[in-house]
């Protein structure tokens, strides 16, 4: 919705379903970025994707199933293209309840993943970072 919202282009993702557990790379390190970290693990659990970011927005991550990840614009926006909210019992749910639009060899990939760690503190502290720094 903040890609879309401030000029981006979002849509369904030709890769299908991104669910699961997946990594993402930092590709753009800001300085509210600590502690460090070269990736991060979380749970993704979406058909559409931002596939252009705004103009003037940086890119921060990303990965092989979604390129732009998660960007900044300037310091008034943060987007993630995942779901640290999802705990592993409720993100298992909701695959669960779309098996049939998701596909049933993808959901169950999926569960398989999601016992990999997440790095949910991680994330948290980034984006309590980011809000602090303003």
């Amino acid at each position: 919705m903040i890609a879309k919202a401030l000029g981006g282009e979002v849509v369904v993702s030709r890769k299908g379903w991104g669910v699961g557990c997946k990594t993402a790379k930092i590709v753009n390190h800001k300085s509210w970025m600590s502690p460090k970290a070269t990736e991060y693990t979380l749970v993704l659990s979406h058909s559409e994707q931002v596939l252009e970011i705004p103009t003037g927005a940086q890119l921060i991550a990303s990965n092989e199933h979604c390129p732009n990840s998660m960007f900044q614009m300037d310091d008034h926006f943060l987007a993630i293209q995942a779901h640290p909210e999802f705990c592993p019992d409720y993100a298992r749910a909701m695959m669960e309840l779309r098996a049939e639009a998701i596909g049933k060899e993808t959901v169950d990939a999926a569960v398989r993943t999601l016992d990999d760690s997440r790095d949910l503190d991680l994330i948290m502290q980034w984006i309590l970072n980011f809000i602090s720094s303003k």
